[in-house]
């Protein structure tokens, strides 16, 4: 049923995600978790974000991008984002950090990555050159 979709559809979804992703890294991605945190909260009503691991991490959605859930963590002293892909991209990950951007679309213990989840990976490293944990 996932794997059913046209290319173009994973091509309009590669450039929807990395523009959220670039939007997300300069809106909410700041110096503390608390910042971030306070920032998400006030911008988004519905649905709501949830503030997990006493306080060191944030997953949100976008009504526009309802196949992906976007999580901010702290790592160390830093911070990091993550995208996750569910629905007909289950398996999709995306790392968004520094200028060091990777995908991955493998099969994990717990779950196969769908084959929506590898053309997006895929998709998204030749349009816009960023590493594939995948291969």
């Amino acid at each position: 049923m996932f794997g059913l979709f046209s290319g173009g559809i994973v091509k309009e979804d590669a450039s929807a995600l990395k523009r959220f992703t670039d939007m997300v890294k300069n809106r909410y991605v700041k110096e503390t978790i608390e910042e971030t945190i306070e920032l998400i909260q006030r911008d988004f009503v519905d649905p709501l974000p949830l503030v997990e691991d006493g306080g060191s991490r944030i997953n949100f959605t976008f009504k526009e991008l309802p196949d992906f859930l976007f999580s901010i963590n702290t790592f160390g002293s830093k911070l990091e984002l993550s995208v996750f892909g569910t629905g007909r991209y289950t398996g999709f990950a995306m790392f968004a950090n520094d200028d060091a951007w990777a995908v991955d679309a493998s099969d994990m213990a717990i779950t196969q990555a769908t084959s929506g989840a590898k053309k997006l990976a895929s998709t998204l490293c030749s349009m816009y050159n960023i590493n594939d944990y995948s291969r």
